[in-house]
């Protein structure tokens, strides 16, 4: 049965990153501008242009507000980014 007491279990978790739990996990990618990563990533004439964006700036320094936009406009495209960043499924 869904719900039941024999399916719950406990977990501890501790000095650990990167946890993923569950198998349906989700994020969607929006942009400011007129066109939205998630319809990039649909769309391969699209990654081109992101593709010489991203070169443009490979020489500029991440601040936290790079970070702070990714963390949020990221979605449900999150692990086709990061592999297309080059990550291996082991870093994703």
């Amino acid at each position: 049965k869904y719900g039941s007491q024999q399916d719950s279990a406990s977990l501890f978790i501790q000095n650990a990153s990167g946890i993923q739990i569950g198998s349906n996990n989700t994020m969607s990618i929006r942009s400011h501008g007129a066109s939205s990563l998630s319809s990039s990533f649909n769309n391969g004439s699209s990654s081109s242009s992101i593709q010489e964006s991203i070169f443009k700036c490979e020489n500029h320094a991440v601040n936290e507000a790079h970070l702070e936009l990714v963390r949020a406009n990221i979605g449900s495209k999150w692990k086709i980014c990061a592999r297309r960043l080059g990550l291996s499924n082991v870093e994703i």
